[in-house]
């Protein structure tokens, strides 16, 4: 298994509670996980959206990425 995780999202919104939730679990930035937003990537003269956005989190534990890999996927 991977300690990372792809999470599809709405809007960079999300992406913030997906981390705040991270956080109110006791788990910190940088030392428990790191994260990356991306935006969605499209066709900006027809407004068709390719890519839709994305937060990818890698986690240190293998463990911490099973469980919220099984809870947002």
């Amino acid at each position: 298994m991977s300690n990372t995780i792809v999470i599809p999202v709405n809007s960079g919104m999300d992406a913030y509670a997906i981390i705040g939730e991270l956080k109110s679990m006791g788990l910190l930035a940088t030392r428990d996980f790191t994260w990356l937003f991306t935006p969605r990537a499209g066709d900006y003269f027809s407004y068709e959206t390719i890519e839709p956005p994305t937060i990818t989190i890698t986690f240190v534990e293998e463990s911490m990425a099973s469980f919220f890999r099984l809870k947002y996927q």
